[in-house]
């Protein structure tokens, strides 16, 4: 999976959410049918950990708030 700017979202990589409002970090990136069986959606996107949310499933669908990458995080 590729944030809006053409980046490969990783595991541990830190973004921001609601519109920029909010840091996360993604835990798991979902971008297989069997991942999605797993985790139980139907889409594609991350699981994310956001301190006031806890986690978080964000999908690649989103396009009105994309995640906004800030930083890499430590490789998983």
């Amino acid at each position: 999976m590729q944030y809006k700017t053409g980046g490969v979202i990783k595991e541990g990589d830190h973004v921001l959410i609601e519109n920029k409002k909010t840091p996360a970090i993604v835990e798991k990136v979902i971008d297989s049918r069997e991942v999605t069986d797993e985790f139980g959606v139907n889409e594609f996107g991350v699981l994310l950990t956001a301190a006031p949310f806890g986690s978080v499933f964000w999908p690649e669908s989103e396009d009105n708030d994309p995640l906004i990458f800030v930083a890499r995080g430590v490789d998983k």
